[in-house]
């Protein structure tokens, strides 16, 4: 505190205050050293305070009252221990001060040393006669102040010098049930044991932790999210709590309820190495699979971290372990582009074309997320760069150009991949998916490469430009075009043109563009239907207008005799129909 708030001190308690020595001297000699100030706190009650050993060894000697309280009943030992002043508290005891004296609520100092966590004043108070199962006024002991304030130190030592942590407070409470209060944050709750020791594992408590161990706490006990003081311990890295719980028998296998990980998974998934390292030694099952089938070497792979998948296979993981989908590691690092893992992997031997449950390959997995590094080290390493997954039966390229991975795309290619392949649903070229999804930098890329811009797919018998047309791709529809694409292809299936597909899905700009192309307005489809018809049954006003500024055939009967009109008051669209009324 500032130095003027002690200026109506009388001179000798200032003095006892800041230590002055030759000033104590002389002071006494003309001073009653047992004058109290307004607290009614002694000049060694001051010096005690401020840990000054030597103007309170002055003091003792001149045979200051060790007995003397200030207005809280407090002495001169009572504030050393509080602020953990050691020496002091040595010579006040060795002066002859009373230990077990108590302040005005019955606390000795050592209630106050254990309070404010002070282990070594605990120790000695304790070595030198203080009672340990005193009682204040609530009836709590030195070890229920400790416990309280969390004093994590001085709870452990007070346990280890025979405090009984069977007393109960004045209200019935233990100091299990003063620690779970405390822990939970809400002094008027009663958490139940199991709660309490996963709180003190998730504090990081040790020795709060041990006191609840102590009073028969089941280490294993579960949290709402079936989390054990372990998984917790795990999770948070605190090696030290961990190494705890399992020298206390925790379970190193304890599962959580949402995705049935064990500790080790925990620990392998927030990236807390050291927890990895203790729990592989304590001999934690590698393999033990969560609730989706993977083990901690799959979670490694999905994560990227290569620094424990490889710390995972040095301890003797299984590389070709398969999850719910049966994708093994390598699989996994694939799917999320995880370079490092997947090297590592194949390193140590990992089957290169190893199939998942849609027999898709590391390969078609990381050319599918469009993954260059990998698709890379994979084909490097022998993957079959023509192998079809079992879902569409498209080969990595075909899901490379699907997604618009140009990268991905130009890098296959280099590698002499296939370009006329055909998926086995489809029968579509990796030209048809690229316009189909409207990739307009793969799709030049494969028509640079040779790719057929003719090619119709098996099943409905649509070219790249119907596709693009049809979901209304207009940079593609426009590349396609400039390539010299056919914009009057019907498909085998419709006998639909691309202007029909634009026209039927509302797509004005790529209507547009056909047109301005020389697409054939009138154009009829397997049904007589034309444009106008399909545009006025899907209500697309925008593409109808067009159409009408074209001056297609406004009375155009399809092979039912109906005409574009009947069409769009059959759907419900009055406006166009009014568009569409001839006078």
């Amino acid at each position: 505190m500032p130095f003027y708030q002690y200026n109506n001190l009388p001179a000798l308690h200032l003095a006892s205050r800041t230590g002055n020595a030759e000033i104590i001297k002389r002071l006494l000699e003309v001073c009653n050293p047992n004058k109290a100030d307004n607290n009614h706190q002694t000049a060694l009650h001051h010096a005690a305070e401020t840990g000054r050993v030597d103007a309170s060894l002055l003091l003792v000697q001149r045979q200051v009252s060790l007995k003397a309280q200030d207005n809280r009943g407090r002495t001169a030992l009572h504030s050393a221990a509080e602020s953990g002043h050691v020496r002091v508290v040595q010579t006040l005891i060795d002066g002859g001060a009373d230990v077990n004296q108590r302040d005005n609520i019955r606390q000795t100092a050592l209630f106050l040393a254990a309070g404010n966590g002070h282990e070594t004043v605990v120790r000695m108070l304790a070595y030198r006669g203080a009672d340990m199962n005193m009682e204040d006024n609530n009836r709590w002991t030195p070890l229920c102040i400790a416990a309280d304030n969390l004093q994590d130190q001085t709870t452990r030592t007070l346990i280890e010098l025979g405090e009984d942590i069977n007393m109960e407070d004045g209200v019935g409470r233990k100091v299990l049930d003063i620690v779970a209060s405390k822990l939970s944050g809400d002094v008027g709750s009663k958490p139940n044991a199991n709660q309490a020791v996963f709180l003190a594992a998730k504090q990081g408590h040790e020795a709060v932790l041990q006191v609840l161990l102590a009073c028969g706490v089941d280490i294993n006990g579960k949290d709402f999210d079936g989390w054990t003081p372990l998984t917790q311990a795990a999770a948070s890295g605190d090696e030290v709590m961990a190494k705890l719980l399992l020298e206390k028998g925790a379970d190193i296998e304890a599962t959580d309820t949402e995705y049935g990980w064990t500790p080790l998974s925990w620990a392998l998934i927030k990236g807390k190495e050291a927890v990895l390292k203790l729990l592989l030694e304590k001999g934690a099952d590698i393999e033990a699979c969560a609730g989706c089938q993977q083990t901690p070497l799959s979670q490694a792979a999905h994560t990227g971290d290569d620094v424990r998948a490889k710390l995972l296979l040095e301890n003797g993981a299984y590389a070709e372990t398969k999850d719910q989908f049966h994708r093994t590691p390598l699989s996994r690092a694939a799917k999320e582009g995880n370079n490092t893992v997947a090297k590592l992997l194949l390193e140590k031997g990992a089957h290169v074309d190893a199939k998942d449950c849609h027999n898709r390959t590391p390969l078609s997995l990381a050319a599918e997320g469009g993954h260059e590094t990998v698709t890379e080290l994979l084909v490097e390493n022998g993957a079959n760069i023509e192998a079809k997954d079992g879902k569409y039966g498209q080969t990595p390229l075909s899901l490379a150009a699907m997604n618009g991975h140009e990268a991905v795309t130009r890098l296959l290619l280099e590698k002499r991949a296939d370009l006329k392949t055909r998926d086995t649903f489809y029968e579509q070229t990796p030209l048809s998916w690229a316009a189909k999804g409207g990739h307009e930098t793969v799709t030049e890329l494969l028509l640079e490469n040779g790719a057929n811009i003719e090619a119709k797919d098996g099943k409905y018998g649509q070219t790249p430009l119907s596709l693009a047309a049809m979901n209304g791709h207009e940079a593609v529809t426009r590349l396609l075009l400039e390539k010299g694409a056919d914009f009057e292809t019907q498909d085998t299936f419709y006998e639909q043109t691309p202007l029909l597909w634009a026209a039927k899905g509302g797509y004005e700009a790529v209507a547009k563009l056909l047109l301005e192309n020389g697409a054939f307005l009138e154009t009829e489809d397997g049904a007589g239907r034309t444009p106008l018809s399909w545009a006025a049954q899907g209500g697309h006003e925008a593409v109808v207008k067009l159409l009408l500024d074209k001056d297609c055939d406004v009375q155009a009967h399809d092979d039912n005799g109906r005409t574009p009109q009947s069409w769009a008051c059959k759907g419900g669209h009055y406006a166009i129909s009014r568009l569409l009324h001839m006078p």
